[in-house]
């Protein structure tokens, strides 16, 4: 079980975010914790998507959200108690922009897997973003390095895509999504 929390209130944009990890086993007992103090400002509502895999590695995908829609994703790894902790910052090309994306662990590798879709437009919308391809990225768990990354472009650009599932069966990794649309 996993607790994840942002210490205070809404800080100014001086202020760097704090993070907040607490790991407990099935009766609820505390194994370890660990407070960070990340990087980047905390002047938005913070977006953090936590992960735990069956060894104790916490992963945490975060929101960075930057001036001028200049947002981007980093994941960051707590390993060995929160003795360890690693940043990886999910890289795409220039024009690529996240737009949603789902997480698994391999549990084999304990590694963490995100995959999901990009677009090229300037600015991620609700109804207007097209849909330009997918990608995926995975996290070592043994390391904690981006040990591999994919973008693959569509055949032609879609809309309203959203992932629904992203699993991981022996070895392989299935993006589920759907297309919605609305009459």
């Amino acid at each position: 079980k996993i607790r994840k929390g942002n210490k205070g209130k809404r800080r100014s944009k001086e202020t760097k975010e704090k993070f907040a990890v607490t790991v407990f086993d099935n009766s609820m007992k505390q194994l370890w914790a660990k407070e960070m103090d990340l990087l980047h400002d905390s002047r938005r509502g913070p977006t953090n998507d936590p992960s735990l895999s069956n060894t104790g590695i916490v992963y945490v995908i975060k929101k960075v959200e930057g001036p001028k829609n200049a947002d981007f994703y980093t994941t960051y790894q707590i390993a060995d108690k929160g003795a360890r902790v690693k940043e990886n910052v999910l890289d795409m090309e220039a024009t690529k922009k996240i737009v949603n994306y789902g997480s698994v662990i391999d549990e084999i590798s304990n590694d963490l897997i995100i995959a999901g879709y990009y677009t090229e437009d300037g600015k991620v919308t609700i109804g207007g973003t097209g849909f330009k391809g997918y990608f995926t990225s995975r996290i070592s768990g043994s390391t904690g390095d981006n040990s591999a990354r994919t973008v693959n472009a569509f055949d032609k650009t879609y809309s309203n895509l959203r992932v629904t599932s992203l699993l991981n069966l022996k070895g392989n990794t299935f993006l589920i999504g759907e297309e919605k649309f609305e009459i």
